[in-house]
C-alpha cells in the first residue's frame, strides 16, 4: 500500500536546496515538514545516499502571488484519500520510490525518481516547455516533467513524454507508472482549461499530436546536439592536423637548410 512516510534526516550531498517532505501527523493528515539539507547535486562517493537526477532550472521559484494557493486531492478506488496543501510553498516538488523524494510512493513500478511537478513564473524563458521560445507566450504555472522513468507519467491518461516540462492546469489528473492513486490538482479558476468546442474524442486526437509533436522536437534538439559535437570534434582534428603538417614542413625546411 502507497503511504506517506516520515522522513529521516537525509545527507548532504553538494549545494544546498530547501525542499519540503510530506510526512503523517497523528491525524492520518499530510502536512509539511522543511528540511534544507536535500539537494540534486552529485553526492559524495563514500556517502551511499542516491541523489535526484533532477536538474533544477535557473527559473525555478515558488508562486509569488498570495492569492495562488495549490493542493494535491488524492483519489483511489473512488475516493479522496487524502490531500497534499500548498504546493504554492514550494518551486517543485519530486515523487518516486525512494524516501529521498517529497511525495514517497511504494509501487513497485514506481522509478525511485520518477516524475518532478515545477512551477514556471513570470516572464522567463526556458528549454523543453510546452510552448514557443517567446517568454510572454509561455504560461505561468505548473509543470510536469518525467524523468524518463520506466512505466511512465501518465496526464488525464495520456502518456506524457520524458524530459519535457509538460503543463498540468487545475482539475488535470497526474498518475505514475502502474499506481491506482490519481493526483488531482485543485487550485484558482483561473488555472483552469479553458473550455473548447472540440469534442472529447477530438480533444483527445489534438492531444496526442502535440505530444507527437513535443517527442519529434526533443528528437531533433537531440541530433542537432550530437551533429554539433561531431562537427566539432572534427573541427578540433583538423586543426591539430594543420598544426602537426606545419610544424613537420618547418622541420623539412630545417634539414633543408643544413650543409651536409
Amino acid at each position: 500500500m502507497e503511504k506517506f512516510k516520515v522522513p529521516i534526516a537525509p545527507t548532504s550531498c553538494g549545494k544546498s536546496e530547501s525542499l519540503l517532505k510530506v510526512v503523517d501527523n497523528d491525524d492520518t493528515k499530510a502536512t509539511l515538514e522543511a528540511n534544507s539539507k536535500t539537494t540534486f547535486e552529485e553526492c559524495p562517493a563514500d556517502k551511499k545516499v542516491q541523489c535526484n537526477p533532477y536538474k533544477i532550472p535557473p527559473w525555478s521559484t515558488k508562486c509569488a502571488s498570495k492569492n495562488c494557493k495549490y493542493s494535491f486531492e488524492i483519489l483511489k478506488s473512488g475516493q479522496i484519500i487524502e490531500k497534499i496543501e500548498d504546493l504554492q510553498e514550494k518551486a517543485f516538488w519530486t515523487f518516486g520510490r525512494l524516501s529521498e523524494n517529497d511525495i514517497e510512493m511504494a509501487h513497485p513500478t514506481i522509478s525511485r525518481f520518477h516524475a518532478i511537478l515545477q512551477y514556471k513564473p513570470k516572464e522567463t524563458t526556458s528549454e523543453n516547455l510546452n510552448s514557443s521560445d517567446t517568454s510572454e507566450e509561455i504560461p505561468e504555472g505548473w509543470y510536469v516533467y518525467d524523468l524518463d522513468s520506466t512505466h511512465g507519467t501518465f496526464l488525464n491518461k495520456q502518456r506524457i513524454p520524458a524530459k519535457v516540462f509538460i503543463r498540468i492546469r487545475v482539475g488535470h489528473i497526474l498518475r505514475l507508472g502502474a499506481s491506482t492513486r490519481s493526483y488531482i490538482l485543485q487550485g484558482p479558476v483561473e488555472d483552469e482549461e479553458p473550455e473548447s468546442d472540440l469534442s472529447v474524442t477530438e480533444l483527445k486526437i489534438k492531444r496526442q499530436e502535440e505530444l507527437e509533436a513535443l517527442a519529434l522536437e526533443r528528437e531533433r534538439k537531440n541530433t542537432e546536439a550530437e551533429e554539433r559535437a561531431r562537427t566539432d570534434g572534427c573541427s578540433w582534428a583538423f586543426k591539430f592536423h594543420q598544426t602537426w603538417l606545419r610544424y613537420v614542413n618547418s622541420c623539412l625546411d630545417l634539414l633543408d637548410a643544413r650543409d651536409f
